[in-house]
């Protein structure tokens, strides 16, 4: 009965991920335009008009493209702007992306957006899931499942639902809450182990929102210092950008916050597998034990995860020999430090109660 549920609960999330994948909120004004993309080749380029100055390029680049669809060989322009986040220089044989778009002339106007990724993506995206399967079988499939099912509900849920103005901390701690519960009693079963997780992770969940929303004014931090977030504002200027920036500091330990809570569901659950008449004080200490081991890894494993993101900012403050009490003052150092103290403080919470609610659902059972 137990493995027939579990069928049944896979199934709803497949035709979720389905049904997400499928939907196609309201086209947008590029769209409605006659806007399209396409594939094709670099065949040859002319660097002529292109300035070197230093590490950036500048001025315009021609590139011959021969088109996937109807083979036809166009020339296209490439204006390098001399910031090397957005310019790149092609050469003969990179595959690119083609933007189609109709002149008020009704000439289609041709331009290059920038190289094709596709191929090498769908390798790697298909070497994971067949790593996953081939080490975790069945359990394996339903973490692809979850992962799908993750992207897709940031995809079509989250990031739709901010832009239409719903308050985006609500709004992303309802999408978290759900994720979370999908992931842990999909992966960990819809038993015990799974809805002890659930629990566990959601709490620590709402202590880092609680945390960040208590804090954070304190840190004087108007969010705009992260990456594209005065590029959004100018696109939308009504958007709460303050809210965007507190609701990614507990999605961002979400990840982590699960992963905690699984570990000691599951170590309690094989505890109590192995000696089924262990009492619920001795059960919750042995799991207690294993979060404490877990959280000694877990927080530095948080610090990592972020340090790669802001690592070369950190050289650069070293190479202006900034002093330290200012650079941790500076607005980019301290929205990290927040992200990762309000983290670390939502895996901290999550062992104990995890422990406790984990040790109370077993010890109910006792042969």
């Amino acid at each position: 009965m137990r493995r027939y549920s579990e069928m049944v609960f896979t199934a709803v999330v497949f035709s979720l991920s389905l049904a997400l994948f499928f939907f196609v909120p309201s086209r947008s004004i590029l769209e409605r335009s006659g806007y399209q993309i396409a594939r094709g080749r670099v065949l040859s380029t002319d660097d002529s008009m292109v300035e070197q100055y230093g590490v950036v390029n500048q001025g315009d680049q021609t590139a011959v493209v021969q088109m996937d669809d109807d083979g036809r060989s166009i020339t296209c322009y490439n204006t390098l702007v001399g910031d090397p986040e957005v310019d790149f220089l092609y050469s003969a044989g990179d595959r690119v992306l083609i933007s189609r778009t109709a002149a008020a002339s009704g000439e289609m106007m041709e331009q290059l957006v920038g190289p094709d990724r596709l191929k090498i993506i769908l390798f790697l995206s298909l070497l994971f899931a067949g790593m996953v399967i081939a080490v975790a079988g069945w359990t394996g499939i339903k973490a692809l499942l979850s992962f799908t099912f993750t992207i897709l509900v940031i995809w079509k849920v989250l990031i739709p639902g901010a832009l239409a103005g719903i308050p985006p901390v609500l709004l992303s701690l309802g999408v978290v809450t759900v994720l979370t519960a999908t992931i842990t009693l999909l992966v960990g079963g819809l038993n015990r182990k799974g809805l002890s997780a659930f629990l566990g992770g959601e709490f620590g969940l709402l202590t880092a929102c609680a945390l960040a929303l208590l804090v954070s004014r304190y840190f004087h931090l108007p969010g705009l210092n992260r990456p594209f977030a005065k590029s959004l504002v100018f696109v939308e200027p009504s958007l709460d950008v303050y809210g965007l920036f507190i609701s990614g500091i507990f999605i961002s330990a979400s990840g982590a916050v699960m992963d905690l809570a699984m570990d000691i569901a599951a170590a309690t659950h094989e505890i109590h597998y192995h000696h089924p008449k262990i009492t619920m004080r001795r059960l919750f200490s042995s799991a207690l034990t294993v979060g404490q081991a877990v959280i000694g890894t877990m927080t530095t494993t948080l610090l990592l995860a972020y340090s790669g993101g802001f690592i070369m900012m950190l050289m650069y403050f070293e190479v202006q020999k900034i002093p330290l009490l200012v650079m941790l003052n500076s607005t980019s150092v301290a929205s990290e430090i927040l992200v990762t103290l309000v983290g670390s403080f939502g895996l901290v919470t999550v062992a104990p109660f995890t422990a406790l609610i984990a040790a109370f659902l077993y010890a109910k059972h006792q042969p």
